[in-house]
């Protein structure tokens, strides 16, 4: 049997004008199109999203993704630090970059 489908919409009433309102599920944050109040729901009066189906992991070591390296994330260089060499303002200049302008004194 399959699950029920989640709601479409969520009524609530506007805090402005107090029409009865469509929310989509999961939309926090909102604005009246009659009055256009802006106003926010907490997220637990929204409904919980649908269950995902877990998937299975193979036992490492085994079958035919044991023979496919795993590829290692390599981490982005830290942007350096450094004063202008006129204003003596704090950069943070990307690693590699050979050469750039000041952007307050544009030196």
């Amino acid at each position: 049997m399959a699950p029920a489908a989640p709601p479409e919409f969520v009524e609530v009433r506007c805090a402005g004008c107090g029409e009865t309102l469509e929310v989509e599920p999961a939309l926090t944050e909102f604005a009246c199109p009659d009055c256009g109040t802006q106003q926010a729901l907490p997220p637990e009066l929204m409904p919980p999203p649908p269950p995902r189906p877990r998937r299975a992991l193979p036992i490492p070591g085994r079958g035919p993704a044991a023979a496919a390296p795993v590829p290692v994330p390599v981490p982005a260089p830290a942007p350096a630090r450094m004063p202008c060499g006129a204003c003596a303002a704090l950069l943070s200049v990307p690693a590699g970059l050979a050469g750039f302008a000041c952007p307050l004194c544009s030196v």
